[in-house]
């Protein structure tokens, strides 16, 4: 039997979403505590049926961990599959390509295509979000789109998003 493992790394965010459920109060794990899990994980799995398969970076947004390459690069050297779930506003190419083969996939929130829609759910707009796609799938990383479905989106169309320029996982 296998499991994914969920590391909600911060509470932490530059977005303000309003269906967001953290409670945002700067909390932060500590790389070396987060180091120890991963190597217990590790130690489980050669002892148990039970194995941990991969583990999910999550948060708040993960990318505001301080330490947040280096933790990719720790579960990489343990030779643990590791993604990330973030709302895609500050990836950008140096880091992507930091993390080529370390991650197999890159998870992005996208709640609203249409500037208005973000500022009405709190969220910051993503500029480059197309461009940042493609380039995560130029990379051969997997990527997922996450939407929140909600009145304030509701009018538009996410299947074009999907389909622009081949963002959209086969």
């Amino acid at each position: 039997m296998k499991s994914a493992i969920n590391f909600h790394l911060t509470d932490k965010c530059n977005s303000n979403c309003k269906h967001c459920f953290i409670n945002k109060e700067n909390y932060q794990l500590n790389i070396e505590h987060l180091e120890r899990i991963v190597d217990m994980l590790c130690y489980h799995n050669t002892i148990s049926k039970f194995k941990i398969d991969k583990i999910n970076l999550a948060g708040g947004e993960p990318m505001l961990h301080k330490d947040i390459l280096r933790l990719i690069n720790f579960i990489s050297s343990k030779n643990i599959p590791c993604s990330i779930i973030t709302n895609g506003t500050l990836l950008d190419k140096i880091f992507i390509d930091s993390v080529v083969g370390k991650l197999y996939m890159i998870g992005i929130s996208i709640d609203g295509i249409e500037d208005k829609t973000n500022n009405e759910l709190g969220r910051k707009n993503i500029k480059n979000i197309f461009e940042i796609c493609r380039y995560i799938k130029q990379k051969r990383i997997k990527l997922k789109i996450n939407v929140c479905v909600s009145r304030q989106n509701l009018h538009e169309n996410f299947y074009d998003f999907f389909n622009r320029d081949k963002t959209r996982q086969n």
